[in-house]
């Protein structure tokens, strides 16, 4: 939507906003309901799993650590904005940590924060 421009023709926004979309990433954290191994993965009941575009690639019993693994994995050098969206499960002290982590770790990357409120994803995050 940020490519989106009311002047420019319905063909010309979608061209530009189709070639947007291959800058982004999108991952998301959520919680494993049985033990499992996906992908070459190991997942325990209620570990933490990161997803990259739908695709497990962390899981771990602390969610600062799944997350932390998740970024690692996704932030590329000409990487620039970090979106992460708060879901309603999520304790406000993690969240202040990936904030703390991500600063120190990604002096560079901006941090744009909304709280989502969704169900069963803790955290999803895009970054462009």
């Amino acid at each position: 939507m940020f490519n989106y421009d009311e002047s420019d023709t319905l063909e010309v926004n979608k061209s530009r906003m189709v070639e947007s979309l291959e800058a982004v990433i999108s991952a998301s954290v959520t919680y494993a309901v049985r033990d499992t191994k996906i992908d070459g993965v190991e997942i325990k009941k209620d570990a933490f799993m990161g997803l990259v575009e739908d695709k497990i690639v962390t899981s771990d019993v602390d969610q600062l650590e799944t997350i932390k693994g998740l970024l690692s994995e996704i932030i590329q050098d000409d990487s620039e904005i970090v979106t992460m969206i708060v879901g309603e499960d999520t304790q406000e002290a993690i969240t202040s940590e990936i904030e703390i982590w991500l600063e120190a770790t990604y002096p560079e990357i901006e941090l744009d924060q909304h709280d989502g409120k969704q169900p069963v994803y803790q955290y999803l995050l895009s970054v462009e």
